[in-house]
Protein backbone atom coordinates (compact mmCIF):
# COMPACT_ATOMS: atom_id res chain seq x y z
CA UNK A 1 0.00 0.00 0.00
CA UNK A 2 1.37 3.39 -0.91
CA UNK A 3 1.09 6.34 1.37
CA UNK A 4 0.50 9.86 0.17
CA UNK A 5 3.50 12.10 0.32
CA UNK A 6 3.68 15.03 2.76
CA UNK A 7 3.35 17.44 -0.14
CA UNK A 8 0.18 15.76 -1.40
CA UNK A 9 -1.32 15.78 2.08
CA UNK A 10 -0.78 19.51 2.36
CA UNK A 11 -2.22 20.07 -1.10
CA UNK A 12 -5.38 18.01 -0.46
CA UNK A 13 -5.81 19.27 3.08
CA UNK A 14 -6.07 15.69 4.47
CA UNK A 15 -2.85 15.95 6.48
CA UNK A 16 -2.25 18.00 9.59
CA UNK A 17 1.35 18.84 8.87
CA UNK A 18 1.86 22.55 8.22
CA UNK A 19 4.32 23.80 5.70
CA UNK A 20 7.47 25.17 7.28
CA UNK A 21 7.87 28.83 6.42
CA UNK A 22 10.59 29.47 3.92
CA UNK A 23 13.60 31.16 5.49
CA UNK A 24 13.50 34.89 4.92
CA UNK A 25 16.26 36.19 2.75
CA UNK A 26 18.20 39.09 4.28
CA UNK A 27 17.08 42.46 3.05
CA UNK A 28 19.84 44.08 1.08
CA UNK A 29 20.75 47.72 1.36
CA UNK A 30 19.45 49.50 -1.72
CA UNK A 31 20.00 52.90 -3.33
CA UNK A 32 17.28 54.61 -1.30
CA UNK A 33 18.84 53.55 1.96
CA UNK A 34 22.30 54.63 0.85
CA UNK A 35 20.89 58.09 0.05
CA UNK A 36 19.21 58.17 3.46
CA UNK A 37 22.44 57.10 5.15
CA UNK A 38 24.04 60.17 3.56
CA UNK A 39 21.14 62.39 4.65
CA UNK A 40 21.47 61.29 8.27
CA UNK A 41 25.17 62.10 8.15
CA UNK A 42 24.75 65.57 6.65
CA UNK A 43 21.34 66.77 7.85
CA UNK A 44 21.22 65.28 11.35
CA UNK A 45 24.90 64.87 12.23
CA UNK A 46 26.36 67.75 10.20
CA UNK A 47 29.47 65.82 9.17
CA UNK A 48 30.15 68.59 6.62
CA UNK A 49 31.16 70.79 9.58
CA UNK A 50 34.07 68.43 10.08
CA UNK A 51 34.69 67.72 6.38
CA UNK A 52 33.92 70.94 4.46
CA UNK A 53 34.44 69.23 1.11
CA UNK A 54 31.13 67.39 1.65
CA UNK A 55 29.27 70.68 1.67
CA UNK A 56 31.37 72.17 -1.11
CA UNK A 57 30.39 69.45 -3.59
CA UNK A 58 26.71 69.72 -2.55
CA UNK A 59 26.43 66.23 -1.09
CA UNK A 60 23.45 67.27 1.10
CA UNK A 61 21.49 68.46 -1.95
CA UNK A 62 22.49 65.44 -4.05
CA UNK A 63 21.55 63.01 -1.26
CA UNK A 64 18.17 64.70 -0.70
CA UNK A 65 17.21 64.72 -4.38
CA UNK A 66 18.43 61.15 -4.84
CA UNK A 67 16.43 59.91 -1.84
CA UNK A 68 13.23 61.55 -3.09
CA UNK A 69 13.65 60.29 -6.66
CA UNK A 70 14.51 56.76 -5.54
CA UNK A 71 11.50 56.63 -3.23
CA UNK A 72 8.99 57.81 -5.84
CA UNK A 73 10.44 55.42 -8.40
CA UNK A 74 10.25 52.47 -6.00
CA UNK A 75 7.55 49.88 -6.65
CA UNK A 76 8.10 47.97 -3.41
CA UNK A 77 4.63 47.51 -1.81
CA UNK A 78 6.24 47.57 1.64
CA UNK A 79 7.06 51.23 1.07
CA UNK A 80 3.61 52.50 0.26
CA UNK A 81 2.38 55.56 2.13
CA UNK A 82 -0.53 53.73 3.72
CA UNK A 83 1.98 51.71 5.73
CA UNK A 84 2.63 54.65 8.08
CA UNK A 85 -0.98 55.72 8.68
CA UNK A 86 -1.01 56.17 12.42
CA UNK A 87 -1.96 58.83 15.00
CA UNK A 88 1.74 59.74 15.25
CA UNK A 89 1.74 60.83 11.61
CA UNK A 90 -1.54 62.69 12.07
CA UNK A 91 -0.16 64.64 15.03
CA UNK A 92 3.10 65.42 13.21
CA UNK A 93 1.08 66.86 10.32
CA UNK A 94 -1.15 68.84 12.67
CA UNK A 95 1.93 70.20 14.42
CA UNK A 96 3.40 71.20 11.05
CA UNK A 97 0.12 72.90 10.17
CA UNK A 98 0.28 74.95 13.38
CA UNK A 99 3.79 76.07 12.45
CA UNK A 100 2.66 77.06 8.95
CA UNK A 101 -0.37 78.99 10.23
CA UNK A 102 1.65 80.71 12.95
CA UNK A 103 4.40 81.96 10.62
CA UNK A 104 2.43 84.81 8.93
CA UNK A 105 1.49 86.21 12.37
CA UNK A 106 5.02 86.01 13.82
CA UNK A 107 6.67 89.02 15.43
CA UNK A 108 9.41 88.85 12.79
CA UNK A 109 7.72 87.23 9.82
CA UNK A 110 10.84 86.89 7.67
CA UNK A 111 12.56 84.71 10.27
CA UNK A 112 9.54 82.43 10.61
CA UNK A 113 9.08 82.10 6.86
CA UNK A 114 12.78 81.43 6.31
CA UNK A 115 12.57 78.60 8.85
CA UNK A 116 9.68 77.07 6.89
CA UNK A 117 11.26 77.50 3.46
CA UNK A 118 14.81 76.45 4.26
CA UNK A 119 14.69 74.07 7.21
CA UNK A 120 11.40 72.69 8.49
CA UNK A 121 10.37 70.99 5.27
CA UNK A 122 13.70 69.16 5.19
CA UNK A 123 13.02 67.73 8.64
CA UNK A 124 9.64 66.52 7.43
CA UNK A 125 11.27 64.93 4.39
CA UNK A 126 13.86 62.94 6.31
CA UNK A 127 11.26 61.85 8.88
CA UNK A 128 8.84 60.59 6.23
CA UNK A 129 11.51 58.92 4.09
CA UNK A 130 13.00 57.11 7.06
CA UNK A 131 9.56 55.77 7.99
CA UNK A 132 8.44 54.93 4.45
CA UNK A 133 11.67 53.17 3.49
CA UNK A 134 11.41 50.59 6.30
CA UNK A 135 10.64 47.07 5.07
CA UNK A 136 11.48 45.10 8.23
CA UNK A 137 13.12 45.52 11.62
CA UNK A 138 16.45 45.12 9.85
CA UNK A 139 16.00 48.52 8.24
CA UNK A 140 15.28 50.20 11.58
CA UNK A 141 18.42 48.56 12.96
CA UNK A 142 20.36 50.15 10.10
CA UNK A 143 19.14 53.62 11.01
CA UNK A 144 20.23 53.03 14.61
CA UNK A 145 23.61 51.77 13.41
CA UNK A 146 24.08 54.87 11.24
CA UNK A 147 23.42 57.10 14.26
CA UNK A 148 25.99 55.21 16.32
CA UNK A 149 28.60 55.33 13.54
CA UNK A 150 27.91 59.02 12.89
CA UNK A 151 28.34 59.83 16.60
CA UNK A 152 31.74 58.14 16.57
CA UNK A 153 32.83 59.75 13.29
CA UNK A 154 31.78 63.24 14.40
CA UNK A 155 33.56 62.78 17.73
CA UNK A 156 36.77 61.39 16.22
CA UNK A 157 36.94 64.10 13.56
CA UNK A 158 36.46 66.74 16.24
CA UNK A 159 39.31 65.23 18.25
CA UNK A 160 41.50 65.20 15.17
CA UNK A 161 40.72 68.77 14.16
CA UNK A 162 40.55 70.53 17.51
CA UNK A 163 42.17 68.14 19.93
CA UNK A 164 39.10 68.69 22.09
CA UNK A 165 39.91 72.26 23.00
CA UNK A 166 38.13 73.05 26.23
CA UNK A 167 37.52 76.70 27.01
CA UNK A 168 37.94 78.28 30.43
CA UNK A 169 34.34 77.45 31.21
CA UNK A 170 35.13 73.74 30.87
CA UNK A 171 33.19 73.30 27.64
CA UNK A 172 34.24 71.89 24.30
CA UNK A 173 34.72 74.44 21.52
CA UNK A 174 34.89 74.50 17.74
CA UNK A 175 31.81 72.41 16.96
CA UNK A 176 30.31 74.54 14.19
CA UNK A 177 26.54 74.16 13.70
CA UNK A 178 26.01 72.46 17.07
CA UNK A 179 26.96 74.06 20.34
CA UNK A 180 28.14 71.93 23.25
CA UNK A 181 24.63 71.44 24.64
CA UNK A 182 23.33 70.34 21.24
CA UNK A 183 26.19 67.87 20.88
CA UNK A 184 25.59 66.42 24.34
CA UNK A 185 21.91 66.11 23.51
CA UNK A 186 22.42 64.00 20.37
CA UNK A 187 25.05 61.86 22.10
CA UNK A 188 22.66 61.05 24.95
CA UNK A 189 19.90 60.07 22.50
CA UNK A 190 22.31 57.77 20.67
CA UNK A 191 23.45 55.80 23.73
CA UNK A 192 20.37 53.48 23.87
CA UNK A 193 20.74 52.70 20.16
CA UNK A 194 24.32 51.58 20.77
CA UNK A 195 23.24 49.48 23.76
CA UNK A 196 20.66 47.79 21.50
CA UNK A 197 23.54 46.04 19.72
CA UNK A 198 24.81 44.47 22.95
CA UNK A 199 21.96 41.98 23.17
CA UNK A 200 22.25 38.25 22.58
CA UNK A 201 22.01 37.16 18.97
CA UNK A 202 24.01 40.10 17.66
CA UNK A 203 27.31 39.01 16.06
CA UNK A 204 30.27 39.33 18.42
CA UNK A 205 32.11 41.79 16.17
CA UNK A 206 29.12 44.14 16.23
CA UNK A 207 28.87 43.92 20.00
CA UNK A 208 32.53 44.84 20.31
CA UNK A 209 32.06 47.77 17.93
CA UNK A 210 29.04 48.93 19.97
CA UNK A 211 31.09 48.81 23.17
CA UNK A 212 33.84 50.85 21.56
CA UNK A 213 31.29 53.35 20.27
CA UNK A 214 29.84 53.75 23.77
CA UNK A 215 33.32 54.52 25.08
CA UNK A 216 33.81 57.27 22.49
CA UNK A 217 30.33 58.69 23.16
CA UNK A 218 30.85 58.86 26.93
CA UNK A 219 34.28 60.46 26.49
CA UNK A 220 32.79 63.07 24.17
CA UNK A 221 29.91 63.70 26.56
CA UNK A 222 32.29 64.67 29.37
CA UNK A 223 34.04 67.17 27.09
CA UNK A 224 30.79 69.03 26.37
CA UNK A 225 30.37 70.08 29.99
CA UNK A 226 26.61 70.07 29.46
CA UNK A 227 24.54 69.72 32.60
CA UNK A 228 21.40 69.13 30.55
CA UNK A 229 23.23 66.34 28.76
CA UNK A 230 24.37 64.90 32.10
CA UNK A 231 20.81 64.85 33.46
CA UNK A 232 19.65 63.20 30.24
CA UNK A 233 22.41 60.60 30.64
CA UNK A 234 21.22 59.81 34.18
CA UNK A 235 17.59 59.48 33.01
CA UNK A 236 18.51 57.26 30.07
CA UNK A 237 20.70 55.10 32.29
CA UNK A 238 17.94 54.67 34.87
CA UNK A 239 15.41 53.79 32.17
CA UNK A 240 17.69 51.19 30.62
CA UNK A 241 18.47 49.69 34.02
CA UNK A 242 14.85 49.16 35.00
CA UNK A 243 12.92 49.09 31.70
CA UNK A 244 15.25 47.78 29.01
CA UNK A 245 14.06 44.24 29.75
CA UNK A 246 14.96 42.98 26.27
CA UNK A 247 18.47 42.74 27.69
CA UNK A 248 19.19 40.30 30.53
CA UNK A 249 19.50 41.95 33.94
CA UNK A 250 23.19 41.05 34.10
CA UNK A 251 23.85 42.77 30.78
CA UNK A 252 21.85 45.85 31.79
CA UNK A 253 23.64 46.23 35.10
CA UNK A 254 27.11 45.66 33.65
CA UNK A 255 26.42 48.11 30.80
CA UNK A 256 25.22 50.87 33.11
CA UNK A 257 28.08 50.30 35.55
CA UNK A 258 30.57 50.46 32.68
CA UNK A 259 29.02 53.69 31.35
CA UNK A 260 29.05 55.34 34.79
CA UNK A 261 32.61 54.23 35.49
CA UNK A 262 33.65 55.52 32.11
CA UNK A 263 32.09 58.88 32.92
CA UNK A 264 33.88 58.99 36.27
CA UNK A 265 37.26 58.01 34.81
CA UNK A 266 37.34 60.36 31.82
CA UNK A 267 35.51 63.28 33.44
CA UNK A 268 37.91 66.03 34.49
CA UNK A 269 37.84 67.82 37.84
CA UNK A 270 36.35 70.82 36.05
CA UNK A 271 33.60 68.63 34.59
CA UNK A 272 32.58 67.25 37.96
CA UNK A 273 32.74 70.70 39.50
CA UNK A 274 30.23 71.86 36.89
CA UNK A 275 27.99 68.82 37.41
CA UNK A 276 28.07 69.22 41.20
CA UNK A 277 26.52 72.68 40.79
CA UNK A 278 23.25 70.86 40.01
CA UNK A 279 23.07 69.99 43.71
CA UNK A 280 23.07 73.70 44.67
CA UNK A 281 20.42 75.16 42.35
CA UNK A 282 19.71 78.19 44.55
CA UNK A 283 23.28 79.42 44.08
CA UNK A 284 23.30 78.83 40.32
CA UNK A 285 22.98 81.74 37.89
CA UNK A 286 20.01 79.92 36.28
CA UNK A 287 18.05 80.64 39.46
CA UNK A 288 19.40 84.08 40.33
CA UNK A 289 20.15 85.89 37.08
CA UNK A 290 17.80 87.78 34.78
CA UNK A 291 19.35 85.78 31.93
CA UNK A 292 19.14 82.44 33.76
CA UNK A 293 16.79 79.65 32.81
CA UNK A 294 14.21 80.29 35.51
CA UNK A 295 13.56 83.90 34.49
CA UNK A 296 13.64 83.00 30.80
CA UNK A 297 11.07 80.26 31.37
CA UNK A 298 8.81 82.68 33.25
CA UNK A 299 9.00 85.15 30.40
CA UNK A 300 8.40 82.34 27.89
CA UNK A 301 5.23 81.30 29.71
CA UNK A 302 4.21 84.93 29.63
CA UNK A 303 4.66 85.05 25.83
CA UNK A 304 2.45 81.97 25.56
CA UNK A 305 -0.31 83.43 27.73
CA UNK A 306 -0.22 86.71 25.80
CA UNK A 307 -0.46 84.83 22.50
CA UNK A 308 -2.33 81.62 23.42
CA UNK A 309 -3.51 80.62 19.95
CA UNK A 310 -0.44 80.92 17.70
CA UNK A 311 2.35 82.22 19.94
CA UNK A 312 5.01 84.72 18.86
CA UNK A 313 5.85 82.66 15.77
CA UNK A 314 8.29 79.86 14.90
CA UNK A 315 11.90 80.72 15.71
CA UNK A 316 10.74 84.01 17.22
CA UNK A 317 11.44 83.42 20.91
CA UNK A 318 14.74 85.30 20.68
CA UNK A 319 12.93 88.10 18.84
CA UNK A 320 10.48 88.43 21.73
CA UNK A 321 13.41 88.52 24.14
CA UNK A 322 15.19 91.21 22.14
CA UNK A 323 12.23 93.48 21.45
CA UNK A 324 9.65 92.78 24.16
CA UNK A 325 8.87 94.65 27.39
CA UNK A 326 12.02 93.32 29.07
CA UNK A 327 14.17 94.67 26.25
CA UNK A 328 12.53 98.10 26.50
CA UNK A 329 13.14 98.20 30.25
CA UNK A 330 16.80 97.35 29.75
CA UNK A 331 17.15 100.00 27.06
CA UNK A 332 15.64 102.64 29.37
CA UNK A 333 18.18 101.62 32.00
CA UNK A 334 20.98 101.92 29.48
CA UNK A 335 21.58 98.15 29.41
CA UNK A 336 21.92 96.30 26.13
CA UNK A 337 19.40 93.70 25.04
CA UNK A 338 20.06 90.00 24.49
CA UNK A 339 18.31 87.67 22.05
CA UNK A 340 18.10 84.68 24.39
CA UNK A 341 16.98 81.15 23.59
CA UNK A 342 14.23 79.52 25.72
CA UNK A 343 16.48 76.69 27.01
CA UNK A 344 13.43 74.47 27.37
CA UNK A 345 11.77 72.60 24.51
CA UNK A 346 8.30 72.84 26.05
CA UNK A 347 8.61 76.56 26.79
CA UNK A 348 9.93 76.95 23.26
CA UNK A 349 6.84 75.37 21.73
CA UNK A 350 4.41 77.15 24.05
CA UNK A 351 5.92 80.57 23.47
CA UNK A 352 6.41 80.23 19.72
CA UNK A 353 3.25 78.29 18.83
CA UNK A 354 0.94 79.09 21.72
CA UNK A 355 -1.09 76.72 23.86
CA UNK A 356 -2.36 75.14 20.62
CA UNK A 357 1.11 74.05 19.56
CA UNK A 358 2.07 72.91 23.06
CA UNK A 359 -0.99 70.65 23.38
CA UNK A 360 -0.30 69.05 19.99
CA UNK A 361 3.40 68.60 20.85
CA UNK A 362 2.67 66.90 24.19
CA UNK A 363 0.05 64.65 22.54
CA UNK A 364 2.62 63.70 19.89
CA UNK A 365 5.15 62.65 22.52
CA UNK A 366 2.45 60.71 24.37
CA UNK A 367 1.42 58.81 21.22
CA UNK A 368 5.05 57.95 20.49
CA UNK A 369 5.52 56.42 23.93
CA UNK A 370 2.14 54.66 23.68
CA UNK A 371 2.97 53.11 20.29
CA UNK A 372 6.35 51.85 21.54
CA UNK A 373 4.73 50.46 24.69
CA UNK A 374 2.16 48.58 22.60
CA UNK A 375 4.93 46.93 20.60
CA UNK A 376 6.36 45.67 23.89
CA UNK A 377 2.97 44.38 25.00
CA UNK A 378 2.44 42.53 21.72
CA UNK A 379 5.50 40.35 22.29
CA UNK A 380 5.27 36.76 23.58
CA UNK A 381 5.41 36.68 27.40
CA UNK A 382 8.23 34.14 27.52
CA UNK A 383 11.49 33.54 25.76
CA UNK A 384 13.98 35.98 24.34
CA UNK A 385 12.47 39.33 23.39
CA UNK A 386 12.12 39.80 19.61
CA UNK A 387 14.29 42.51 18.05
CA UNK A 388 11.16 44.65 17.56
CA UNK A 389 10.70 44.79 21.33
CA UNK A 390 14.38 45.53 21.97
CA UNK A 391 14.29 48.35 19.42
CA UNK A 392 11.06 49.72 20.90
CA UNK A 393 12.71 49.92 24.31
CA UNK A 394 15.85 51.51 22.84
CA UNK A 395 13.76 54.19 21.13
CA UNK A 396 11.77 54.69 24.33
CA UNK A 397 15.06 55.35 26.12
CA UNK A 398 16.06 57.83 23.42
CA UNK A 399 12.72 59.61 23.82
CA UNK A 400 13.22 59.71 27.61
CA UNK A 401 16.58 61.35 26.89
CA UNK A 402 14.80 63.88 24.69
CA UNK A 403 12.21 64.73 27.33
CA UNK A 404 14.78 65.17 30.12
CA UNK A 405 17.63 66.84 28.22
CA UNK A 406 15.11 68.75 26.13
CA UNK A 407 13.59 70.19 29.30
CA UNK A 408 16.80 72.18 29.77
CA UNK A 409 17.70 72.74 26.11
CA UNK A 410 16.08 74.28 23.03
CA UNK A 411 15.43 71.09 21.06
CA UNK A 412 11.73 71.03 20.11
CA UNK A 413 12.67 71.37 16.44
CA UNK A 414 15.84 69.27 16.60
CA UNK A 415 16.84 67.36 13.48
CA UNK A 416 17.45 64.32 15.65
CA UNK A 417 13.91 64.42 17.02
CA UNK A 418 12.43 64.24 13.52
CA UNK A 419 14.78 61.38 12.63
CA UNK A 420 13.68 59.55 15.79
CA UNK A 421 10.02 60.03 14.90
CA UNK A 422 10.73 58.55 11.47
CA UNK A 423 12.39 55.54 13.09
CA UNK A 424 9.45 55.10 15.47
CA UNK A 425 6.91 55.21 12.63
CA UNK A 426 8.99 52.70 10.67
CA UNK A 427 9.14 50.39 13.66
CA UNK A 428 5.40 50.72 14.24
CA UNK A 429 4.84 49.74 10.62
CA UNK A 430 6.74 46.44 10.98
CA UNK A 431 6.21 45.80 14.67
CA UNK A 432 2.55 46.53 15.39
CA UNK A 433 2.23 49.32 17.90
CA UNK A 434 -1.50 49.80 17.49
CA UNK A 435 -1.72 49.66 13.70
CA UNK A 436 -4.83 47.94 12.30
CA UNK A 437 -4.10 44.34 11.36
CA UNK A 438 -6.17 41.61 9.80
CA UNK A 439 -8.84 40.18 12.07
CA UNK A 440 -10.49 36.76 12.02
CA UNK A 441 -13.90 38.46 12.07
CA UNK A 442 -14.67 41.19 9.59
CA UNK A 443 -15.40 44.57 11.08
CA UNK A 444 -13.45 43.94 14.28
CA UNK A 445 -10.13 45.41 15.22
CA UNK A 446 -7.50 42.88 16.10
CA UNK A 447 -5.30 43.35 19.12
CA UNK A 448 -1.90 44.81 18.35
CA UNK A 449 0.64 42.13 17.47
CA UNK A 450 4.11 41.93 16.05
CA UNK A 451 4.00 41.97 12.29
CA UNK A 452 5.79 39.25 10.39
CA UNK A 453 9.06 40.24 8.86
CA UNK A 454 8.76 40.29 5.09
CA UNK A 455 11.69 39.20 3.01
Amino acid sequence: MTHPSRASLMQTGRGRAAAAPAPARPLKIDGLQIALFALLFVWVWRIQDRIPLIGAVQIPTIAALSACLLYFSSKDPRRQARGIKHPILTLVLVFAAVIVVSAPFAMYKAKAVNYLLFEHYKKMIIMLLLALSVRSIKDVERWAAVNVVAAVVYSVLTIKEYGYQVAEGGRLGGLGYYDTNDFAFILVLTIPQAVYFLRKGVPTRLRIIALGALGVIVFSLTKTGSRGGFLGFIAVGAFMLFRFTALPARTRISSIVALVLGLVVVGSDKYWEMMSSILNPKEDYNMTSDTGRMEIWKRGIGYMLENPILGVGPRNFSVAEGSGPRAKERMEMGIGTQDLAPHNSFVQVGAELGITGLVVFVLLLFRIFLALFRIEQAAPPTGRAPPEVAMAQALEASMVGFCVSGFFLTQADAWYLYALIGMVMGLVKVGGGGVRVASARPGRRAAPRLANQVA
